[in-house]
């Protein structure tokens, strides 16, 4: 295919994030391939410079863009429509990573001629956010095998393992996975923001043997050779095998691949399944399946498809894109406040939970101080007892002492004689 330019929006390029990182593999191959890319995003970061070293022309000000694209290529509402009305006759795809995040809203406008699903809950959102289902394309995510090398056959046994999510915490569903390790005798380690650790996967994964995760962070697992437990912070997921992989696939090996309550007997059955001649073979079938050039070769087929779609149809005049708009708009405000309510109830309740959780505890903790308390008012009574006991008995031997003295005086003067 002849090479495009194009552009790709996003929310931010600051924290590494699984669209960020989605951002800037596709940029990488895509400029591989020859094609001319820009990446723009009104919050940049160290993720943007660290880009930027890579040769990959990043942009907080779509006046900067170097060129006039050939297709947009929009991640986020308010990135992608800002490029949409920045760049007037341009086509665009609009690529939805998240089944309910109030970001991956779909824009409904006419240069938009494909929306893309990264999997089975994405193009259910988009269909409920009013795309038509004969503009989806479903287009999986992807894993660069590149910088996932493989690591040595697996033990018989496993006897490390990783917790690989932003959300692993103390306070969400860290305890259950450990508890499933110690069962085990598994040595647990854990990576993301909320732990504290952040950690670079392509540099770490090859040296664990399970690897407790979802979505990308499961397909970088995978890809590695680590067998593989889908879970999440509230559900468990299956060990991902040869026999249920097709079936994962299209559900992004995420949330919607993990339907059980989260629990440690439901963890403890998967890492019982733990099979290291089936895990190299998911390895291999994810390394071919799911590489990044395939995924980009089907975001290229679907550009050039929709140049062609964006030159045989009329272009949308200033009316009707200000119209579709206003709709935008009406919709954006109405929607940003449900969304923010939502996300407010979702913290209230996290609160809430914490907070009961705190009273729960300090309950606890005052009710064993309390028992100490009764333990060593108990301790002291005895101690004061055997001490008033012991009291009585110097007293006694002291009088007893006083009465020696007082044989020994008197036998001394001689009266004792006398007598």
């Amino acid at each position: 295919m002849p090479p495009i330019r194009i552009l790709i929006t996003n929310l931010c390029l600051s924290a590494q994030s699984g669209t960020e990182k989605y951002a800037r593999d596709v940029a990488v191959e895509l400029m591989a391939e020859g094609h001319e890319v820009a990446l723009y995003s009104p919050i940049l970061g160290d993720y943007a410079e660290k880009m930027q070293s890579e040769g990959i022309c990043v942009v907080s000000d779509l006046a900067d863009v170097p060129f006039q694209p050939d297709i947009i290529h929009g991640h986020h509402h308010v990135e992608t429509v800002s490029a949409i009305l920045r760049f007037p006759e341009v086509p665009a795809i609009y690529v939805c990573h998240d089944r309910s995040s109030w970001h991956d809203k779909a824009p409904l406008m006419a240069r938009i001629k494909r929306y893309v699903a990264v999997d089975e809950a994405c193009r259910k959102r988009l269909v409920a956010d009013g795309v038509g289902e004969d503009r989806i394309e479903m287009i999986h995510n992807s894993v660069d095998v590149r910088k996932f090398p493989v690591r040595r056959s697996l033990p018989e046994k496993p006897a490390r393992a990783l917790l690989l999510s932003h959300y692993a915490s103390e306070e969400t569903y860290l305890p259950v996975v450990r508890e499933t390790c110690e069962h085990f005798g598994i040595r647990l380690d854990v990576g993301g923001n909320a732990a504290g650790n952040r950690i670079n996967p392509e540099e770490v994964l090859r040296e664990y043997d399970i690897v407790f995760g979802k979505a990308r962070c499961a397909l970088e697992a995978m890809a590695t050779g680590c067998a593989v437990v889908l879970t999440d912070p509230a559900q468990a997921g299956p060990m991902v095998t040869t026999e249920n992989w097709n079936r994962l696939r299209p559900l992004n090996f995420g949330f919607e691949a993990c339907p059980d309550p989260l629990s440690v007997e439901a963890l403890v059955a998967e890492v019982e399944k733990y099979d290291p001649v089936d895990a190299a073979r998911v390895s291999q079938c994810t390394r071919e399946e799911a590489s990044l050039p395939a995924m980009v070769n089907d975001l290229s087929r679907v550009y050039h498809d929709v140049i062609r779609m964006a030159e045989a149809d009329p272009v949308p005049s200033s009316e009707e894109e200000m119209l579709e708009v206003s709709k935008y708009l009406t919709n954006q405000f109405r929607y940003s406040w449900l969304s923010r309510a939502s996300r407010l109830e979702e913290e209230v309740a996290q609160w809430k939970a914490s907070s009961e959780a705190a009273h729960e505890g300090w309950a606890k903790l005052g009710s064993e101080l309390d028992e100490e308390v009764n333990k060593w008012k108990e301790s002291a009574e005895a101690a004061h007892k055997g001490w008033a006991e012991l009291g009585r008995e110097y007293e006694q031997m002291e009088r007893e002492l006083n009465k020696a003295r007082k044989i020994l005086e008197d036998l001394g003067n001689g009266s004792g004689v006398a007598k």
